[in-house]
């Protein structure tokens, strides 16, 4: 669960620490953003898919804006469930394992 929390993991904002540095802390935070994280990979993709359209936005545009939109889901819905099972983060009870499902009335 540490590893896939840490490969969805998104880099750290930007701090006043971070703006005194050379380069702006990009190099720092880079390091600290996760493999497969929004940050480094989806915004790539993101931007892939938009090179396929010149004046207007073509079907292969949408539906590969449209796999990102899924992808990003799913990175979302792992990186949860890593802090779920890690204790991170709070479930609503219930469902599988606790996850997904909700929380029982009081």
């Amino acid at each position: 669960w540490k590893g896939l929390e840490a490969a969805t993991a998104e880099p750290p904002k930007k701090t006043r620490e971070d703006r005194a540095l050379q380069d702006g802390g990009v190099a720092k935070r880079a390091a600290l953003a996760g493999g497969f994280s929004d940050a480094r990979v989806l915004t790539a993709m993101d931007l892939f898919a938009a090179t396929f359209s010149d004046s207007s936005i073509t079907p292969k545009t949408k539906a590969m804006k449209a796999e990102v939109e899924t992808l990003r889901d799913v990175v979302s819905g792992m990186n949860k469930a890593a802090r779920l099972a890690l204790g991170e983060e709070k479930g609503g009870g219930g469902g599988l394992f606790g996850i997904g499902g909700k929380a029982p009335s009081q």
